[in-house]
């Protein structure tokens, strides 16, 4: 617990962990990738409970399209990292951060190294072998399946209280009495 609390700074990969790792590709070459709403849920409510916390995108790949949902989303991009283990420590040094303030989700053995220089790590479920066997938890959702989430609502159910984290939902959806009541599935209000 204590090592969930210390981290300010979220690092994740991207193909195989904010998605499944698949790449739809179309007659004209152009390329698609499919983005879980609730990772951006997470990484959002993570940037608003304040405190200095910020999440950035590490890939090896070069794309508008991890560029735009950055953009949506309010993240930095480190793009074409081919060394993702000596990108984070200069982020750290850039930041003045020690290792323990930084958590890494990662799926492949490309993320390894990152994994080892920061203080906490994830995986996906579906990670790789040697990834799972490295990963300071392991996450019960798949890559592109919301597990950067789950990683969100684990470090801010470490970092907040209760009371925070309601009053950070609010902040995104209003009082509680604002919120219509729970209804059957299928029912219409």
């Amino acid at each position: 617990m204590a090592r969930l609390a210390q981290v300010r700074l979220v690092v994740t990969d991207v193909d195989g962990t904010l998605t499944d790792g698949g790449v739809y590709v179309g007659p004209g070459g152009e390329a698609l990738k499919k983005f879980s709403l609730r990772d951006g849920m997470g990484i959002d409510l993570w940037r608003r409970a304040g405190g200095g916390r910020e999440t950035v995108f590490c890939t090896r790949e070069r794309s508008e399209i991890v560029s735009a949902r950055a953009a949506k989303l309010q993240v930095e991009v480190w793009a074409g990292a081919t060394d993702k283990a000596a990108v984070l420590r200069a982020a750290l040094r850039a930041r003045n951060l020690p290792p323990e303030a930084a958590a890494y989700v990662g799926d492949d053995v490309n993320d390894l190294g990152a994994m080892g220089v920061a203080g906490l790590s994830f995986c996906p479920s579906d990670a790789a072998p040697p990834v799972r066997e490295s990963a300071t938890v392991i996450l019960s959702r798949r890559g592109g399946d919301s597990c950067v989430r789950q990683a969100m609502d684990l470090l801010l159910a470490c970092q907040l209280t209760r009371e925070q984290y309601h009053a950070l939902v609010a902040s995104l959806t209003g009082p509680p009495g604002a919120r219509s009541a729970p209804r059957e599935p299928g029912s219409i209000p």
